[in-house]
């Protein structure tokens, strides 16, 4: 059963005014209300409720994640980015948080910092497939074919038939002048796409 995100905050309303005891669980009840209002763009009442959920759980790294990723949309990167490295001083294996950091990097132009958080965040979490995409794309932006390779190689093993992985595929043998097989990747691509 999936919610779809625009009714996402009202569902989780409903949950949210359960009677919950443990301080972690109603800090994660409070951060999935923010990550639900963050997605329908309600920024100030995300906001309230990731403090609410830093206020019955201090320093609790989901709701750190998601008040970064509430300072980012707003346009504040340095302030977005220490709140993802307070999350990933308490939780080092919080692959949100690498995924997080590695987008930040790349929005300031740090591009070496973004491909290290991206490896990370696949070593926290190996079938990370945003992970596995941003860092393919950033190292054949930067022309690193065998590393782009090695990663796309990795992700093969993770979704082989998935359409990111057949769109990197294509992408990487039009940048190693494999024309007909960038051709034959995209023409899967665009099969597994509907």
């Amino acid at each position: 059963f999936v919610l779809d995100f625009w009714h996402a905050a009202e569902h989780l309303e409903e949950f949210a005014k359960v009677a919950l005891t443990s301080p972690e669980a109603k800090a994660d009840v409070q951060t999935s209300l923010g990550r639900a209002r963050l997605a329908t763009g309600k920024l100030e009442d995300a906001g309230s409720d990731f403090a609410a959920a830093l206020a019955t759980q201090p320093g609790y790294p989901p709701a750190l994640i998601g008040e970064a990723r509430r300072k980012a949309a707003a346009g504040d990167l340095p302030g977005a980015l220490a709140l993802v490295e307070a999350a990933l001083a308490k939780d080092p294996a919080l692959t949100e948080g690498w995924d997080l950091k590695g987008d930040i990097a790349g929005a300031q132009a740090q591009r070496g910092d973004a491909i290290t958080s991206f490896r990370k965040a696949l070593e926290t979490k190996p079938n990370d497939l945003q992970a596995h995409y941003k860092l393919i794309s950033l190292l054949l932006q930067d022309n690193k074919l065998d590393e782009a390779n090695k990663q796309l190689a990795a992700m093969k093993k993770v979704a082989p038939k998935h359409p990111s992985t057949l769109f990197l595929q294509g992408l990487l043998a039009y940048h190693e002048k494999n024309f007909v097989a960038a051709r034959d990747a995209i023409q899967l691509h665009l099969k597994a796409v509907p």
